[in-house]
């Protein structure tokens, strides 16, 4: 099946939805992972996680990164 779009002009409408996300506000409360009102809920699922899912809830990305600076040791 053929797309009823060329190829360049999907490419420049996902940049156009990239740049447009990138301005939506980020709540000052938002941590890592998936935002809910439920503080205990925002654990991240991945696979390197046991039960894929993150034990702790991460409250900024800096507590991500050196979780992860240990797994690629």
């Amino acid at each position: 099946m053929q797309s009823l779009y060329p190829v360049e002009e999907c490419l420049e409408l996902i940049a156009e939805t990239i740049q447009l996300l990138r301005h939506i506000p980020v709540p000052p409360d938002a941590t890592p992972g998936p935002y809910t009102p439920d503080h205990s809920l925002r654990q991240i699922r991945y696979l390197v996680f046991k039960e894929q899912k993150a034990e702790v809830v991460y409250n900024n990305i800096n507590e991500l990164e050196q979780l992860t600076s240990l797994l690629v040791l």
